[in-house]
């Protein structure tokens, strides 16, 4: 078990090395001769070269310990990196990621806390912080563990702010964070996405780069069969450059208006027209006229009885599968209704708001307002109230 205790710093690195010399020799003499060597190093204060004949080590260092012995030994292989000078500092942090990271196979999880202790080892604001999350979030993406996505999630716009990130490298976390979440079947794939192609205006968004995240959000927001909202999407100006782009770039990004704004009437004329376009980019008629139909469900209104032949000839469908739609919709929670069987009719009290632009808002306002005059009203009854039983 690796036990270092020692009065001060330069003691533990005295130790450090002691064991490290054990797994870096062969024998016993040229142990010795290692840790003297080291020892020399460190008391004459060169922690440049201590750390360089360290780090080539590391990977040696944790294939020979106990996982719970890793920890405390990188506390003090840490420490080494506040002797360096301000130059080299950033450089030496990156070699340790590089070693970490090198291998996907041998303790994952080992050395992902080992980039975490490592991460918060590093100066707040530095911009090796960002380096080292960079090393962690694609470390963490490709071994397929994502215990640490969601406090990843609820912080990193925070963080980015604190790492002063310049837009290239928070478009770079966005994306890789986005990469997380495809390969975790998560639908906040599509948030990222966005929060990367809105830090673009229209004349940047010209990039191959960003036009391909422009081309993979048009068909995620399509495509995902738990999304329904997708104004905040078409409307972005990354997407006007890459309609711009023309050919099936264009021709994308009208697909992806008929889902944000039309019915199915629209997207059964847009299949009419671009015939084999939907299967070219990865999806199948079937699933875009299955979503379509429950947009265009919820675009019916509210506050009315609607005939069931009204909603079968709105979704090209039966009068007899009019309900099971019906309940499709409720339980995506884009409509809340209920069915007449009797009287052949169903009454929709909410719709989910396709788009949130000034109609919108004004309903909103609306009901605020109208909220604000019967708590005022309530609170005046309350007065009266008040007021009799003092008289």
């Amino acid at each position: 078990m690796a036990t270092l205790v020692a009065a001060t710093e330069n003691d533990q690195f005295v130790e450090f090395a002691r064991f490290v010399a054990q797994i870096a020799a062969d024998n016993e003499d040229a142990a010795s001769q290692w840790s003297a060597e080291a020892s020399d190093l460190i008391t004459a204060g060169k922690y440049q070269e201590f750390f360089d004949k360290i780090v080539t080590l590391q990977n040696k260092i944790l294939a020979s310990i106990d996982e719970k012995d890793a920890e405390a030994l990188f506390y003090v292989y840490f420490a080494i990196l506040n002797h360096l000078d301000e130059a080299s500092y950033p450089h030496a942090v990156d070699r340790i990621a590089q070693e970490l990271i090198a291998n996907t196979a041998d303790k994952p999880a080992l050395r992902s806390k080992l980039l975490a202790n490592l991460y918060n080892s590093v100066e707040a604001g530095s911009s090796s912080r960002f380096n080292v999350f960079m090393h962690l979030l694609k470390y963490t993406g490709a071994t397929g563990r994502l215990d640490l996505l969601k406090h990843i999630l609820t912080n990193i716009d925070r963080w980015v702010k604190e790492w002063n990130c310049t837009k290239q490298q928070t478009a770079e976390i966005y994306l890789a964070i986005a990469d997380m979440l495809k390969q975790a079947n998560n639908i906040q794939e599509l948030e990222f996405l966005q929060k990367y192609l809105a830090l673009f205006a229209q004349d940047e968004a010209s990039q191959a780069a960003i036009l391909d995240v422009a081309k993979r959000a048009a068909i995620t927001a399509i495509a995902q069969p738990q999304i329904f909202r997708m104004d905040y999407i078409s409307e972005l100006p990354a997407m006007h450059a890459f309609a711009k782009s023309g050919g099936d770039n264009a021709t994308l990004v009208r697909l992806l208006q008929v889902f944000t704004t039309e019915s199915l009437t629209g997207l059964m004329s847009f299949l009419e027209q671009h015939k084999g376009f939907i299967i070219s980019i990865g999806l199948t008629e079937e699933a875009c006229i299955s979503k379509m139909r429950l947009l265009s469900l919820a675009s019916i209104g509210t506050n009315s009885k609607v005939p069931y032949a009204t909603i079968a000839q709105t979704l090209q469908v039966p009068e007899a599968d009019v309900e099971q739609w019906v309940i499709r919709a409720i339980s995506a929670r884009l409509i809340e209704a209920q069915m007449d069987q009797l009287n052949q009719h169903v009454t929709i009290t909410r719709s989910t708001a396709r788009v949130f632009g000034a109609e919108q808002w004004q309903v909103l306002a609306d009901k605020l307002t109208k909220w604000r005059e019967d708590i005022s009203g309530l609170l005046q009854i309350v007065r009266d109230v008040r007021a009799q039983q003092r008289a």
